[in-house]
């Protein structure tokens, strides 16, 4: 098994998630992937690492080797100053990023037949829009486009991550609160424009 936990650290309850690798006799059969671009804010930096079972080691390591190379000598520094110094940063950006969801969440739900469940963890909000687009015949996509092109705000159709997400949209809660306000208008302004126009790109079949 890959566990990806590149979100480890910036969850929002009591308890954090649980690796699946901690789970009696999964250790030794999980490739744990991690890195550096969420929970220390340092995505271009281009920096990951994984815990792997020693049977795996020496075939990832050439793996690496002939895919990346190597991280330049002060990456791995860098890398190494984050696992090794003051965590509090971490705490911080999950407070912050907590307080700006417990403000977005409930305001783009309120936006007519949109509808986000409060995410655990992450700076996502997976917003269904399915009641908003069905009377219109539109897909999550082409509401996507519209809503970049026309509106100026970027989300990313569910679609993306598989066909069970169509008639969703993802959001960033990770802008400054003012932004993620103008998000919910504009995506307001957005929902409302469809009953004025017929937008014939992406209908749905």
């Amino acid at each position: 098994m890959i566990s990806d936990e590149i979100y480890d650290g910036l969850t929002y309850a009591d308890v954090a998630a649980r690796s699946i690798a901690a789970i009696p006799g999964l250790a030794g059969r999980t490739l744990l992937v991690d890195g550096f671009s969420k929970r220390y804010a340092m995505t271009g930096f281009r920096l990951g690492f994984g815990i792997v079972p020693p049977s795996l080691a020496a075939h990832i390591t050439t793996l690496v080797i002939n895919n990346t190379s190597c991280a330049p000598h002060f990456v791995q520094r860098a890398g190494l100053a984050a696992l090794e110094g003051p965590q509090t940063c971490v705490s911080e950006f999950c407070e912050t990023f907590r307080t700006r969801r417990d403000s977005f969440i409930p305001a783009l739900g309120a936006v007519d037949g949109v509808a986000v469940p409060l995410p655990a963890g992450a700076f996502y909000a997976f917003a269904d829009v399915r009641r908003a687009l069905r009377p219109h015949g539109l897909t999550a996509h082409a509401f996507a486009d519209r809503l970049l092109n026309e509106f100026g705000v970027a989300v990313l159709p569910g679609t993306d991550f598989g066909d069970g997400g169509e008639g969703f949209l993802r959001y960033s809660f990770a802008a400054a609160p003012s932004a993620l306000a103008e998000a919910v208008e504009l995506t307001r302004q957005c929902v409302a424009s469809l009953g004025a126009t017929n937008h014939p790109v992406g209908v749905a079949s």
